[in-house]
């Protein structure tokens, strides 16, 4: 993430830890902005209920590895190995030009977007994922070098 996305995804997330806001709190109102229009009602209270229950220290570390993960075009040719990568249509967090864009560094990667769907597509539409899921793996072998 650029500096920009970090001020804009990073550090608000990392000053409700610092407000003393415990999980729960944040997931609520998270899971609220980062949901699709189209997300399943069941879906969403499991993300809330996931989040809630994640150690504030290890969101803290996962939020401040993202400003550091290597993820730029150079590491990311490297890696040879078909890639699925699904997201939503109304996704934030990874908008869909994102991870579009990734599809396109990748040397083998397919890029499924799902309708409705925000930041959470295996929760939020199941059945959408499982397909995508299951489609991409009943595909062809990957070729060993």
């Amino acid at each position: 993430l650029d500096e920009a996305a970090t001020a804009v995804w990073v550090a608000p997330r990392l000053a409700g830890l610092d407000d003393g806001r415990d999980m729960a709190r944040l997931a609520d109102p998270t899971v609220a902005r980062d949901a699709g229009p189209g997300a399943l009602p069941e879906g969403l209270q499991l993300a809330r209920h996931a989040m809630g229950r994640v150690p504030p220290a290890t969101y803290r570390r996962a939020l401040e590895a993202l400003t550091a993960f290597a993820r730029r075009a150079p590491e990311l040719v490297r890696l040879q190995v078909p890639a699925l990568l699904i997201g939503g249509e109304h996704d934030r967090c990874t908008p869909p030009e994102a991870l579009l864009a990734l599809a396109h560094v990748l040397p083998d990667a397919r890029a499924v977007l799902l309708p409705g769907v925000g930041h959470w597509p295996q929760l939020e539409d199941p059945e959408g994922f499982e397909a995508a899921l299951l489609d991409f793996l009943a595909g062809p072998a990957p070729v060993l070098h």
